[in-house]
């Protein structure tokens, strides 16, 4: 079983996950909350933005993740078959990182499963990147741009805490060089085909191509099919011997119109295999979804060869390679490397090829029967777009952007029309009538997160104490609905607060470690750090009830000692946290006059 799917999305050692971008043709709500968990804590603003082909069905809010809808339909494009992430990361000091990922995948449990798929990623430094891996995300990120034209992105294109969502990605993409030529590639204005066959650079002509793909053409009778031209452009650019051993890897029960071409090539000297995965020992429960082409020195037996590489999303179908997006073209991406001479093909060497790509299957026989499989259709697109990208909540009234009228299901399960009352909380997403949206809600400027609820002591020290990390989980497990989410997200929990006998000590063991982390906050998370402290803080009423009464009676307020300056970080803005403290004491029922527990002649910002 496959896990680099999620793993991909865990952020470098000391970092977390700022901002990102991932395109597809499918997900599912189940992979993309993992994605989300594994990549970054709720930030209060978009954190993750997904464009994904459009389908008929429902559309789950998940909370930081923004799924971008097309402005209008139909796409300029036959699919949105690209599978691509382009993600930053920020540490605790300001210091980024930088990620591409390239897969074969869609963003669902098949790859984790029964699918086989493959995946590769960069991570680069920008302040020491190398000269390929800053060109490919350059080129990534221009591709998102052109994305970006055909979706409406209202959400990340609004500030938060006075900054857009992307504005560190973008700030440092831009700082990167622009001096090689991309390894990453895409369909938009030409073809994958020509563009694979141009950076297939041989320092002598290959000897061996092996192409595979979980989908072909369909059809019977072809006079030639896309393996076949591949192979053709191959010879036109003079980069393969006439002596060329060519192999298809192919699913035998579902490989389209190869099914009926197979005799014919095979007769034409195309060796047929089956796939061959490490990671799938049971193929018989797999099937092939990678599309890639090797075209390497040597035969496919020798030990050690060179060559070149294509992976990506574009199958070998006229749509998926031969075409550029548009009517008759898919919109694909993919890579080319350039393989080093240090591969082996045989098993038992440390850097054989088989242990990166399905290779090395039983070859098919001339007179074997092959199965054309299930005819791809076309996802049923949607009867309609989302009518508005989010909803804004403010003074217990829910309305939609330019004060429109917009059908949605109110609290009590009933339909409402916007504007419309809706007490508090704030609720995350709201459900529109028309199409079934779930669309996020905004309140005060930022996106409203899941509040906590009825925590302890113990359980808020837990929370913060990796801010702004995201907390700790299994960064493979894959919540299966939203009742393994709250067990998740509660395991290991109090189910009661301590004894408070000594209410003053315990409220120490709380402001101490609080205050220790508080130091550390870069001004970038400071208004997130006002925000998740005031919501803990008052998240503490029920069971710490011990504790804060004790504090009410004897009229005394400990929440200032946070605002003592050397406990705040430079450069950030006193009044936020001071408002949200003084939020804090109103809810606590500390009455506003309530003096500070502390030595008022310390330095302190004014509450």
């Amino acid at each position: 079983m496959s896990e680099s799917l999620l793993s991909l999305f865990l952020p470098p050692e000391g970092f977390f996950g700022d901002f990102g971008m991932i395109c597809g043709f499918t997900s599912s709500s189940d992979v993309l909350k993992a994605i989300k968990s594994n990549f970054s804590a709720e930030m209060s603003r978009p954190a993750l933005v997904t464009f994904i082909h459009p389908a008929k069905g429902p559309v789950s809010g998940i909370p930081g993740l923004v799924q971008a809808f097309p402005k209008t339909l139909p796409l300029p494009y036959r699919l949105l078959h690209a599978k691509v992430a382009l993600l930053g990361f920020r540490d605790r000091e300001g210091s980024y990182r930088i990620r591409l990922i390239v897969t074969t995948g869609n963003w669902t449990r098949d790859p984790l499963t029964t699918s086989i798929d493959l995946f590769w990623s960069i991570t680069l430094d920008p302040k020491d990147p190398g000269a390929e891996d800053a060109a490919d995300i350059r080129a990534a990120w221009g591709f998102f741009d052109t994305l970006k034209a055909d979706f409406d992105c209202s959400l990340i294109e609004r500030e938060y805490d006075g900054r857009h969502p992307n504005d560190q990605l973008s700030h440092w993409i831009e700082e990167l060089p622009d001096t090689e030529e991309p390894r990453f590639i895409h369909s938009r204005k030409r073809a994958l085909l020509p563009q694979i066959v141009d950076q297939m650079k041989p320092r002598k002509r290959k000897a061996t191509l092996i192409i595979g793909s979980g989908f072909f053409e369909g059809g019977d009778g072809r006079k030639s099919t896309v393996p076949e031209r591949f192979h053709k452009g191959l010879e036109n650019k003079n980069k393969v011997a006439s002596t060329l051993e060519r192999v298809l890897v192919l699913n035998p029960t579902s490989c389209q119109g190869m099914a009926t071409a197979a005799k014919r090539l095979q007769e034409d000297g195309w060796s047929l295999c089956v796939p061959r995965s490490a990671l799938h020992p049971a193929l018989s429960l797999c099937k092939l979804h990678a599309k890639f082409a090797l075209l390497a020195t040597g035969t496919r037996w020798r030990e050690k060869f060179s060559g070149s590489l294509y992976m990506g999303s574009g199958n070998m179908t006229p749509a998926g390679i031969e075409n550029k997006a548009g009517k008759a073209g898919n919109l694909e991406a993919g890579v080319v490397l350039q393989l080093g001479s240090e591969l082996s093909y045989g098993p038992g060497r440390k850097m054989h090829i088989r242990n990166a790509l399905p290779l090395g299957g039983d070859e098919i026989e001339v007179d074997a029967f092959l199965g054309a499989g299930e005819r791809f259709e076309e996802p049923e697109p949607p009867e309609t777009l989302p009518e508005v990208p989010y909803l804004i909540w403010e003074r217990e009234e829910l309305s939609a952007p330019e004060e429109r009228e917009i059908r949605v299901i109110g609290p009590d399960g009933a339909e409402v029309l916007t504007p419309c009352g809706w007490p508090a909380p704030a609720p995350v997403h709201v459900r529109l009538v028309t199409g079934g949206y779930e669309v996020p809600v905004i309140a005060d400027g930022v996106l409203v997160v899941p509040q906590p609820q009825d925590i302890s002591v113990e359980d808020m020290l837990a929370e913060l104490r990796h801010f702004p990390e995201p907390e700790e989980r299994d960064p493979y497990d894959v919540d299966d609905d939203e009742g393994d989410q709250k067990k998740r997200t509660t395991e290991g929990r109090t189910t009661a607060a301590s004894p408070s006998r000594y209410p003053l000590r315990r409220m120490m063991s709380l402001l101490v470690p609080l205050a220790e982390n508080q130091k550390t906050i870069h001004e970038l998370d400071w208004p997130r750090w006002c925000r998740e402290l005031q919501s803990r803080l008052i998240a503490l009423k029920s069971r710490e009830e011990a504790m804060i009464k004790f504090f009410r009676e004897a009229g005394a307020d400990p929440l200032p000692i946070l605002l003592h300056r050397g406990l705040c970080p430079s450069g950030i803005d006193p009044d936020l946290l001071a408002a949200a403290l003084a939020k804090v004491a109103e809810e606590w029922g500390l009455l506003p006059d309530t003096p500070s527990l502390w030595d008022r002649d310390e330095p302190h910002h004014e509450r």
